[in-house]
Formats: C-alpha cells, structure tokens, sequence
C-alpha cells in the first residue's frame, strides 16, 4: 500500500509521461527481450480524496473493499450508512470523503498514469489526446467517428479513422476500454 502527497503526485505524474512516450516507442506491450526489466504495474489504483489523513493515490496487487481503503486512508467509517462497506472496488475508483462517502471513476489524466484504460465511448476528445500517439486532431475524430456510428462496439474499429493504421492501433489498445 502506498500513499502520494500532492507534491510528489506532481512529481511522478511528469516522469512518468515522460517514460510513457519511451515506452510506447519502444513496443513495450510486445516486448521481444524477455531479460528487460520494467517498472511493475500495479492491478489496482485507487484515489481517496477530502476528509481523510492520507489522500492521494493507493495502488494494490488485489481490489479492496471499501472499508480497507477506508483503514489505508485514516478516516472514521463510522459516518458512512448505508453503504455495503464490504464491496470490493474496480481498479480506477475513487473515493472522496465529504458529507457522504461519494464513489467516482479516476479522471483520464490519471487513468493514463497508472496504466489503467480510458472508455472510448465516454472520453472526451482532450482525454483521449493524453494517450501517447494521439494528438488532438486525431482524438478530435475519434470522437466525430464515435458520435457518428453511435458509439464505437470494437476498438478495432478505430482503424477506420483517418491517422490510425495497424500499427498505431496495436499502440493505443491498451490505453482504451469500451
């Protein structure tokens, strides 16, 4: 379990854009030289934000319940009623601690960071451009092309829009989720 403050968020977040472009560059998801090392990504992310102790980001090899991030972070549960504290969470989930406990998805920015895949039939066209290799124009027609055909049903229909051939496509799969 690990826990980031807003500073080294910051911090992390830039580098790891940076490596996200040497990465993609360099096929990293059809990696041929089993012998190299990568940074290992974490299955899990989750964001706790508002009134807690700890906010930020909590990455996990297994989904947590609810009230094991609400013991990671440092709040009460006693507040929390009517919630199924027991339910374990999807990666990508984000917590914000207020009033009431409200459960949210990870914005695309951070999705993106953490390896964690950004729906294609709701990002808007600036979060798709924060996937390496999509510049906003291309982002700009994916969404146009989404729109036009009511909402895309195989990622592999992508490779219908002007930009995106075969290997762009084998790119950006990861990056996307329906």
């Amino acid at each position: 379990m690990r826990s980031f403050s807003s500073p080294q968020l910051m911090v992390m977040l830039t580098a790891v854009s940076v490596l996200l472009g040497v990465f993609a560059a360099r096929h990293i998801f059809c990696c041929e030289d089993e012998n190299r090392a990568f940074v290992k990504r974490s299955e899990y992310v989750y964001e706790i934000r508002g009134e807690v102790k700890r906010s930020g980001f909590y990455t996990y090899d297994d989904p947590q319940t609810i009230e094991q991030l609400i013991n990671a972070c440092g709040t009460s549960k006693d507040d929390i009623k009517s919630i199924d504290l027991n339910k374990k969470l999807k990666s990508g989930t984000r917590l914000v601690f207020r009033d009431s406990l409200e459960i949210e998805n990870i914005d695309a920015a951070a999705r993106i960071n953490f390896f964690l895949p950004i729906c294609i039939n709701k990002a808007s066209s600036e979060d798709i451009a924060l996937i390496p290799g999509i510049g906003i124009k291309t982002a700009e027609s994916m969404v146009y092309y989404r729109n036009k055909h009511k909402g895309i049903k195989d990622l592999k229909e992508l490779i219908n829009i002007r930009g995106i051939g075969r290997k762009k496509l084998s790119i950006i799969l990861p990056y996307l989720s329906l």
